[in-house]
């Protein structure tokens, strides 16, 4: 399970950016990690954990799903990526109804839905950094 957060762009744009900027990934990467490790955050902060069960109260897991989040990064010539993702293979599929879930799944309520918001604060920084760069800082 994986979320992005990418910034593309095309070959005129990219070669702008080279000229102008040359540095800029780094900064821009710095924000984008920052807003997906807020995501991870806020998710392993609440994240649903198994309960011991059964007479021996062994766990049903040694490793939680919640202890299996990562945060990636890959840079290229086209774009900048940061992804979140969690190496259980189940952790799409967690139900919970601890942490006030009400019984929906973990991902998409701690992980999915927090993207937006980051999404708008990445785009909103990495706006007023490029413009900063550019020498039109606000």
């Amino acid at each position: 399970m994986t979320i992005r957060a990418s910034v593309e762009l095309d070959s005129a744009s990219r070669e702008a950016l080279r000229e102008a900027v040359g540095g800029v990934a780094p900064t821009i990467l710095d924000t984008i990690r920052d807003a997906v490790d807020r995501i991870r955050l806020g998710a392993v902060d609440r994240w649903p954990v198994a309960r011991p069960r059964g007479k021996s109260g062994r766990l049903p897991n040694r490793v939680h799903s919640r202890d299996r989040f990562a945060v990636v990064e890959r840079v290229s010539s086209e774009a900048v990526e940061v992804a979140l993702e969690n190496a259980a293979p189940y952790a799409a599929y967690i139900r919970s109804t601890q942490n006030g879930l009400g019984n929906k799944g973990a991902w998409q309520t701690l992980v999915l839905r927090a993207a937006p918001a980051e999404t708008q604060r990445i785009v909103e920084e990495s706006g007023r950094e490029l413009a900063a760069l550019a020498g039109g800082g606000k």
